[in-house]
């Protein structure tokens, strides 16, 4: 958030847990499964609307820039 007097003030998200048609997913779970791939550098999950759901996650990832991010690197840990 920015501030009139210039100042940024930085926030966590507003919650952990999106409901997505009846179901509790938790952001956090989503983002730890995400990370575990090797090409990902960083990740982080939110809920979105959803017409049909009423949430569902959004992913937003920053990727390792000369890691290959195919499905086959992906590592065992996940």
């Amino acid at each position: 958030m920015w501030h009139p007097d210039g100042n940024i003030e930085l926030r966590d998200r507003g919650k952990d847990i999106i409901i997505s048609g009846g179901e509790n997913i938790s952001s956090i779970e989503v983002e730890q499964a995400i990370a575990a791939h090797p090409a990902v550098l960083e990740c982080a999950v939110v809920g979105i609307p959803h017409e049909h759901w009423g949430e569902r996650p959004k992913a937003f990832v920053n990727r390792h820039t000369r890691r290959p991010a195919s499905a086959a690197s992906r590592s065992s840990a996940g």
